[in-house]
């Protein structure tokens, strides 16, 4: 059996029904889904532990801490939650440059 992961990204104009990537290994799975909100991305991690068995969820920046808690626990204690944070170095400012300029903020 492999190991499952979702990474979920949130962002305005995104359709979790079609904004999705699964990258199959020997081992290993890595299913990935743009949403929309807060409640997209709640239903998508509940569908998404029950169908694919997800082992472990991470989210992107754009999920405050409050928003990780809430899809910590509605996936229960044995999937484990994180979001991906950034340091304020020089390379992370021209990431969010670029990510400004494309609406993605």
């Amino acid at each position: 059996m492999a190991f499952n992961s979702l990474t979920v990204y949130m962002f305005s104009g995104a359709n979790s029904d079609v904004d999705i990537n699964i990258i199959k290994a020997k081992n290993y799975n890595l299913y990935s889904v743009c949403v929309q909100n807060q409640q997209e991305a709640l239903k998508v991690c509940l569908e998404y532990v029950k169908e694919k068995y997800i082992d472990s969820i991470l989210l992107c920046p754009a999920f405050n801490n409050i928003e990780a808690g809430e899809i910590d626990i509605a996936v229960g204690k044995e999937i484990n939650v994180c979001v991906s944070r950034c340091d304020t170095s020089p390379a992370t400012m021209v990431t969010l440059g670029k990510m400004q300029k494309e609406n993605l903020l």
